[in-house]
């Protein structure tokens, strides 16, 4: 179990006993027209391994600068702006 929840999954701890791992977002969006799924773990052995890898996430995560965001690259924001249109749909 070392290598779980895989870095893609989300994740979310209630307290030392209970997890939430999904992709459940409580907004209409979601409600309306997402496929979402969500498992209730209570286990504190479980909650803990998944609380040290949500510390390691934090360790390798990185600070989203606005000047660094400002400077992005082109490609990436023609990007950005192609999809706007569809985002919600996305």
């Amino acid at each position: 179990m070392t290598n779980w929840p895989p870095p893609t999954s989300l994740r979310t701890c209630v307290d030392s006993v209970a997890s939430l791992i999904g992709s459940t977002d409580v907004n209409r969006r979601s409600m309306d027209h997402d496929e979402e799924v969500m498992l209730a773990v209570l286990h504190e052995e479980f909650t803990a391994l998944l609380d040290r890898d949500y510390e390691a996430d934090l360790e390798r995560s990185v600070d989203i600068d606005l000047r660094r965001w400002r400077r992005r690259a082109v490609l990436r924001r023609v990007g950005e702006a192609a999809v706007g249109p569809i985002r919600r749909f996305l």
